[in-house]
């Protein structure tokens, strides 16, 4: 599929289109921003959805070639085993923890403590973060792989136009929300 997503705006709506089964992106507000690359990875992609209101990132999905898988995966369950190992015997699975695949060349990451997903599909890494969203991330694996095995991280034109920040958006401070204060 990823010779049919030639452009940034074909790959983000596949994207979206993936996420939609789990997450309704098609209520949230494009907060991408104007950087599609912001870490500037080899056929990176980065896009994010959120709040309508506040501008607020809820979802966020970057993917990326990677030049070392073996180098990659290697990371990855290091962060793993610093962060869900508590103590000398005490394992928690829900901060950081290494799902098994059932295809060869895929590893599946989740990391509670990040609110992330990221899964390794072939040479191509797809990292999902959530945050405020009521979304579990075991539900966000198959959606990851999916985005990895159709989408990919081959090169493609970067078309995206970002939409017009909504002055909203631009007048709020974190002490002072545009929205009125709680009522007792």
């Amino acid at each position: 599929m990823t010779s049919e997503l030639t452009t940034y705006t074909q790959r983000r709506a596949a994207i979206a289109a993936i996420l939609e089964s789990r997450v309704r992106v098609s209520e949230m507000a494009d907060t991408t921003g104007g950087n599609t690359n912001p870490l500037e990875y080899d056929n990176g992609l980065h896009c994010s959805w959120g709040d309508p209101e506040l501008g607020t990132i809820w979802i966020s999905v970057s993917v990326k070639a990677l030049a070392d898988v073996a180098e990659a995966v290697a990371r990855h369950r290091e962060h793993v085993g610093e962060y869900a190992l508590r103590g000398e015997d005490t394992y928690d699975p829900s901060t950081a923890r290494e799902e098994p695949s059932d295809r060869d060349g895929e590893y599946i990451f989740v990391f509670g403590y990040v609110d992330s997903v990221r899964v390794v599909v072939g040479s191509c890494e797809v990292n999902i973060g959530t945050s405020v969203i009521d979304v579990a991330l075991a539900d966000l694996v198959q959606p990851a792989l999916e985005i990895g095995r159709t989408v990919g991280c081959s090169p493609y034109e970067d078309d995206y136009v970002p939409p017009e920040i909504p002055e909203k958006w631009r007048s709020w401070t974190w002490g002072s929300p545009p929205f009125p204060p709680m009522q007792r």
